[in-house]
């Protein structure tokens, strides 16, 4: 079987578990050699970037010490079976059932019950970061709103007050001077665009985290 990861390149379940081998060795060697978990957490995403980012979930029991290859290989087949990339909330709900597999898998003599539980906290605690997420993302557009407004409105004052100087007037005699209007007008949209232009520059995209689309792209062929 033949799998679509984040970045839409073939990839083979195999190739997928082999990648998880190797992760799950360097997790054993960080343990040796007492590396923190947040630092081992940013060794992981920086030198296998696609595999976390298309299953984060894994990644983090991973770093917590709890890996199973054959748990693995079960949740590939449950996913390639899953339209979640079409719907949010059964993408978090398909991350969260890796911990359901992983607890059969590595809980002796395991309760059913237990392993429900396990999916339903994860699920619920997904779900709250996505919200949270979401949050953030809208907080973030309306700062940047406010700040374009503050800079648009901190260039017209400038441009006012320099039409004043040069003209020998007063602020505010430059201000309401009818024959300025159509200057002003012009100068000022063109102050606008720049500083949109200033406030994309320095904020970032707020889409860059998790963006609004779920960040694990698996699908099937």
């Amino acid at each position: 079987m033949s799998l679509k990861i984040y970045n839409e390149e073939d990839a083979t379940v195999e190739q997928i578990l082999e990648e998880g081998r190797q992760m799950w060795g360097k997790v054993r060697e960080a343990s040796r050699t007492k590396m923190s978990v947040e630092n081992l957490y940013s060794k992981l995403w920086k030198e296998n970037n696609k595999f976390c980012l298309a299953y984060p979930l894994v990644v983090g029991e991973m770093v917590q010490g709890r890996y199973h290859t054959k748990a693995m290989k079960l949740y590939l087949k449950y996913v390639s079976s899953q339209p979640f990339a079409k719907d949010r909330d059964i993408w978090l709900r398909t991350q969260a059932h890796y911990l359901n597999i992983l607890y059969k898998q590595i809980v002796p003599h395991y309760d059913v019950r237990n392993a429900v539980r396990a999916e339903e906290d994860a699920y619920r605690k997904l779900k709250a970061e996505d919200a949270d997420w979401e949050n953030n993302v809208e907080d973030i557009q309306r700062e940047l709103a406010a700040e374009k407004d503050e800079i648009a409105d901190l260039k017209r004052e400038e441009i006012r007050r320099h039409l004043a100087k040069l003209r020998g007037d007063t602020p505010a005699a430059a201000t309401d001077d009818a024959a300025d209007s159509s200057a002003m007008a012009t100068i000022i949209a063109n102050i606008d665009g720049e500083a949109g232009k200033e406030v994309g520059k320095g904020a970032g995209k707020p889409s860059d985290k998790p963006s609004d689309e779920p960040s694990n792209k698996l699908l099937t062929e």
